[in-house]
């Protein structure tokens, strides 16, 4: 049984597991993998995880193997060995880790220059993210050794969920090509493309993809004129309804989410995700007790998003319930390199004056990461005050509330802890 299963009541990760992976949802199948207890699984189960893990694991590396490939070609070596790098990390079988590598060796020898190639106005023009770059070549005339246009539709869209996936095969390949040029970032380019889309084809799909990438633009207002129209149309389209709700989220519209929530879980449509914005809705509007009991409910039925998570850890803290918090805050990732605590929970440690020893290694393991960042010298400040070494606290007390860098509210936070410690 997995972390949130324990917390949160009796829970089958290994269904969950299947699930993820039989909807293409790769990146929420590999955190059920690491989190699903594999000594509880018969040798029949355990045998279906194994598959289950290489295919999301392998799932994953080829997209990133792909993007790494692509920016290779539009001659950003750096961004594309952190992509090939990102892909030999997550891949499982041998066979990828070998063609991973051997993309690896390529760019190391010879970072390829982008052939500059004259595109069709219709399928748009260079990165608008990137600046000026050469013409991207047309996507059905990139380089044999790679996949061909339709192999890289089926990258982009093992993303979506699978019955929406094969609708979007069947749409025309102006509409599929303007879905790519989406997908690499080029939004202004795939909106003009999108334009020429005959009326018989702006069905629901078209409004979607308008819609997603008016929002990604900060046209919010309007993403959400669309988004609405595809859900006017096919009131089933999760995926629209997931990315409306954000975006009405961020403009804090509140009661129209909440309705609309509330229907989807009455149709039992997507119940993690429901929960997850309830608690964001209801954390909003100041109700802290049900955004928590909707956090639970969301960490319960698999959503492994570690905002949510660090929301119900904050939310359960306050509440008193300590041993919730730390057992949430231990399930977060830890970032950078080498082991140890992450630092919400080395923040969290320091709060409750507990684990100081591994609490001032994570955050002296931060200041060597992030030497610029004056958070962690304060944190590491006050960790030896803490553990009542106050000559040297103090010391770098008083010189990091200095630091123009400090965050206001940082800074607040040090100078109160000073003048307790001196009576300044």
């Amino acid at each position: 049984m997995g972390l949130f299963g324990r917390l949160f009541g009796s829970k089958d990760d290994l269904p969950a597991l299947r699930k993820a992976v039989n909807q293409h949802r790769f990146a929420d199948a590999h955190l059920i993998a690491q989190e699903l207890d594999t000594g509880s699984l018969t040798d029949e189960e355990r045998s279906e995880f194994e598959g289950l893990r290489i295919q999301a694991c392998d799932s994953l590396a080829r997209l990133n193997l792909q993007e790494g490939l692509g920016l290779q070609r539009s001659g950003d070596p750096e961004r594309a060995a952190e992509h090939l790098q990102l892909a030999q990390q997550q891949a499982a079988s041998s066979e990828l880790v070998a063609e991973i590598k051997k993309a690896l060796k390529d760019l190391a020898k010879a970072p390829l220059t982008p052939s500059v190639v004259d595109k069709p106005k219709a399928a748009g023009g260079s990165c608008a993210s990137c600046g000026p770059t050469p013409t991207r070549q047309p996507l059905d005339e990139v380089d044999s050794e790679l996949p061909d246009f339709a192999s890289q539709l089926e990258l982009v869209l093992a993303s979506y969920p699978p019955e929406l996936a094969e609708r979007y095969m069947g749409k025309s390949v102006l509409f599929q090509e303007a879905v790519m040029l989406g997908h690499v970032e080029d939004e202004a380019a795939a909106l003009k493309l999108l334009k020429k889309v005959p009326a018989e084809e702006k069905d629901d799909l078209f409004d979607f993809e308008v819609g997603s990438l008016l929002g990604r633009t900060g046209k919010v207002q309007e993403a959400i004129k669309y988004l609405k129209i595809a859900l006017e149309k096919n009131p089933d389209h999760l995926l629209a309804a997931e990315t409306l709700i954000m975006l009405q989220i961020s403009r804090k519209q509140g009661k129209e989410v909440l309705v609309r929530l509330e229907e989807m879980l009455e149709k039992g449509q997507d119940p993690a995700f429901c929960h997850g914005q309830l608690a964001n809705v209801r954390l909003q509007a100041g109700e802290r007790e049900k955004a928590l009991e909707h956090s639970k409910q969301a960490l319960a039925a698999g959503s492994q998003d570690p905002q949510l998570m660090l929301i119900a850890a904050g939310l359960m803290e306050q509440g008193g319930d300590i041993k919730g918090a730390e057992s949430l805050y231990s399930a977060l990732p830890i970032a950078g390199c080498g082991g140890g605590a992450n630092l919400h929970l080395a923040e969290f440690w320091l709060r409750q004056k507990k684990n100081l020893a591994k609490t001032l290694d994570s955050f002296n393991a931060a200041c060597r990461q992030e030497p610029d960042n004056p958070r962690w010298q304060l944190r590491v400040a006050q960790t030896y005050i803490a553990r009542k070494w106050d000559k040297q606290g103090l010391d770098l007390l008083r010189k990091v509330v200095n630091d123009p860098n400090l965050p206001a509210e940082l800074k607040q936070e040090g100078k109160a802890l000073l003048a307790s410690k001196t009576g300044a």
